[in-house]
């Protein structure tokens, strides 16, 4: 299989949080990252195309994201 990521994301497993909007956030986990985007696991992939999101084990660690890709439990975004 050929990759197709420009920049090679690091392994991790860190617990996360998505805001969908401002009354309604989703935990998930980020299962791998890099500075462009990550992939998360979550319990239903979010529906919408832009979410925010905070990882709390890295204080202060808030990024927009768009979602490039989503399956049932999981979904890749990339910062934006």
């Amino acid at each position: 299989m050929r990759e197709r990521r420009s920049e090679m994301r690091r392994r991790t497993l860190l617990g996360g949080r998505l805001a969908i909007s401002h009354l309604s956030t989703l935990d998930c986990i980020v299962r791998n990252m890099s500075a462009r985007g990550a992939r998360l696991l979550c319990r239903i992939a979010p529906s919408v195309e832009i979410v925010r999101l905070e990882i709390k084990a890295v204080p202060g660690f808030k990024r927009t994201a768009r979602v490039v890709w989503r399956r049932l439990e999981d979904c890749g975004v990339e910062f934006v």
